[in-house]
């Protein structure tokens, strides 16, 4: 599912907002709010994505489907990195292999 993604999809929708089911969720709507390149290679792409979402609710570390009104369904493993009572963080980090047909 992910090789249809690349840190660019994702940047281009910085500061929209992604959507959790139902579930041990319960429905809850979460931010794009960080999109940063950890290393880059002719053959690698390594980058995180930084989601905010309500400070009340923190979500357990593990794989979420998120709704998008762009991408479509993305099933992403998140894991909580910080929360000050305002607002909750989520990381997910993407190590991808690029495709030899799509190297520049």
């Amino acid at each position: 599912m992910f090789d249809q993604f690349n840190q660019n999809d994702f940047a281009n929708q910085l500061h929209t907002v992604f959507r959790l089911g139902g579930g041990d969720s319960g429905g809850m709507e979460l931010e794009l709010d960080q999109v940063s390149a950890v290393h880059s290679y002719p053959r690698q792409e390594v980058f995180s994505l930084v989601f905010k979402g309500p400070g009340d609710r923190l979500l357990a570390q593990q794989i979420y489907r998120l709704e998008h009104a762009q991408l479509g369904p993305v099933d992403i493993f998140l894991v909580p990195i910080q929360n000050d009572g305002a607002a909750a963080y989520y990381e997910a980090v993407f190590n991808r292999l690029i495709p030899v047909d799509r190297q520049v």
